[in-house]
């Protein structure tokens, strides 16, 4: 897993006046404003070194409820959704990590807060069999299963030092699920952002996609383009490998959870924006963050239903990318 933290470095200056023989003296010297230096940890560096702590995170709920007519999903919005990490020793003398997730307030009715936390060490994480650059952590509870997905090697695979992403189900008892999709690590500083130019970042994706009760997993590619100049970003998602597999992840050969265009606004170093879905199947809205220095970096959420099919045929999922 992975994540965040910068410093600004600051400097002073200090006016110095110096005065010498026959009424002579040497001018104020003032060397000026001097560029802000920032510094990044990349994901693996904060783990290595104990500062999971440090991680932020953007991402978003989609909630499944079960009432005694009926049931539907929901998405959370994405200001309502915080994650801390941890890490720890255990009693065995072994490494783990805690993700701990806080949603205080539900939205609607068809959503609830959601309130947990799980931890894993590194013999808890599985490889894919049938896609090995995913893993998986399985968790069981007393009144449900949880399923989280992440990237095996998230450098190799996808480019990305700075960010990483993880998706998870949790699977009630009483038939309530919800999935929560977020991408992590060390966000760009405001002052590190470029202000001219564009940028082109080849993304990763992977998400579940609920349809009419069926539940699959997808990971697709795709190309997301910022315009620091306009403050704009924009592309397109392709979700083409398509697994009702939850532990192998083995490809449904001729299913696809549906193309996305994506376009948004720049603000500061995140953004969010509007997206079409499944050539105006459906619509829905993204969020991001660029990640490392000088926005080298992308990593994001994005979330999409049905127009007329709303609560039975919807997605969700994270994205990471670099230039």
């Amino acid at each position: 897993m992975k994540k965040l933290t910068i410093y600004l470095l600051t400097s002073t200056f200090i006016l110095v006046g110096c005065s010498g023989g026959g009424g002579g003296s040497s001018p104020l010297v003032n060397p000026g404003p001097t560029t802000p230096t920032y510094t990044y940890k990349k994901v693996d560096e904060r783990l290595s070194e104990g500062t999971a702590s440090s991680f932020t995170e953007v991402g978003r709920s989609l909630i499944y409820t079960y009432t005694t007519d009926g049931g539907g999903w929901s998405s959370t919005d994405a200001n309502n959704f915080n994650i801390n990490f941890s890490q720890g020793t255990d009693s065995y003398g072994d490494a783990f990590f805690t993700i701990e997730i806080n949603q205080n307030e539900p939205r609607d009715t068809y959503t609830y807060a959601l309130n947990y936390q799980f931890s894993f060490r590194g013999i808890d994480v599985f490889e894919l069999y049938d896609a090995p650059q995913f893993s998986n952590i399985s968790e069981y509870f007393s009144n449900a299963d949880l399923q989280a997905y992440g990237l095996s090697n998230p450098d190799t695979y996808a480019g990305v030092e700075y960010v990483d992403m993880i998706i998870w189900n949790m699977n009630y008892d009483n038939g309530e699920d919800d999935y929560v999709a977020f991408a992590y690590g060390d966000k760009t500083n405001s002052g590190d952002m470029p202000s001219t130019g564009s940028a082109t970042y080849d993304v990763k994706t992977m998400g579940f996609w609920n349809n009419n009760g069926n539940q699959y997993n997808f990971h697709g590619d795709g190309q997301l383009i910022a315009n620091f100049a306009s403050m704009s970003i924009s592309g397109n998602l392709l979700n083409d490998y398509v697994t009702d597999s939850p532990f192998s992840w083995s490809q449904l050969v001729g299913y696809s959870a549906g193309g996305m265009s994506l376009t948004g606004d720049i603000s500061g170093s995140s953004f969010s924006g509007d997206l079409t879905w499944a050539n105006d199947l459906g619509t829905g809205s993204f969020e991001g963050n660029f990640f490392g220095p000088n926005a080298k970096e992308i990593g994001g959420t994005f979330w999409a239903a049905e127009t007329d099919n709303f609560y039975y045929n919807n997605i969700i999922g994270s994205f990471v990318g670099t230039q």
